[in-house]
């Protein structure tokens, strides 16, 4: 049974899919049997539950993905979710190739929304390993040097997100991409921004 109504912008954005719009289609008609409310977020179908984002539909070239916001609390008993990134510390996905994968995973979705929906409503947090301060790139040490607003705007960020563009310009292996990464980023740091961050 449809227990809420469809957001029009998701399926707008299933249909624009470049690889895995069936796929995506499949898994969010799935979720609006649930009591999650659909939304539209990081221009990508997201589920939430009394105000707080409990997962995500996501299109990658390889696969698509539902992300648990607090994965890495749900009792994973099939062994489906995986870790997004080396990063990552709470999300967890799982990932789907094809229609009949969805289908036969309708219980498991089922009963990881259900407990994803009784952390929020029990208020449970994730609790966050403290993380190094990863080294600054020389070429970020560079542009620092000149641009005495971009180092004020990148220390005013939180650690997270200093983490997250030192990690993307260190990820370049050649100094001039570095160089280009951290110019292609500089307006979203002077507007206090994570990488990822919407405008």
């Amino acid at each position: 049974m449809l227990l809420h109504m469809a957001d029009p912008r998701v399926d707008a954005y299933l249909q624009k899919a470049k690889h895995w719009g069936p796929v995506m289609a499949r898994i969010c008609v799935l979720l609006r049997t649930t009591e999650l409310e659909e939304t539209l977020k990081w221009w990508q179908p997201c589920y939430v539950h009394e105000g707080e984002n409990v997962l995500i539909v996501s299109e990658f070239k390889h696969h698509c993905s539902i992300g648990f916001f607090k994965g890495a609390l749900i009792n994973d008993t099939h062994g489906l979710l995986t870790v997004p990134g080396p990063n990552t510390q709470s999300s967890r996905t799982m990932r789907f190739t094809s229609v009949e994968q969805v289908e036969a995973a309708q219980a498991i979705i089922r009963d990881y929304v259900q407990q994803a929906m009784q952390l929020v409503e029990a208020g449970t947090k994730v609790v966050f390993a403290k993380r190094a301060q990863h080294a600054l790139p020389i070429e970020l040490e560079h542009a620092f040097a000149r641009d005495e607003p971009l180092r004020t705007a990148f220390k005013a960020l939180t650690p997270g997100r200093q983490n997250a563009y030192i990690l993307h310009f260190a990820g370049a292996k050649q100094s001039a991409t570095r160089t280009s990464r951290i110019n292609a980023c500089r307006e979203r740091i002077l507007a206090g921004k994570g990488l990822r961050d919407e405008y």
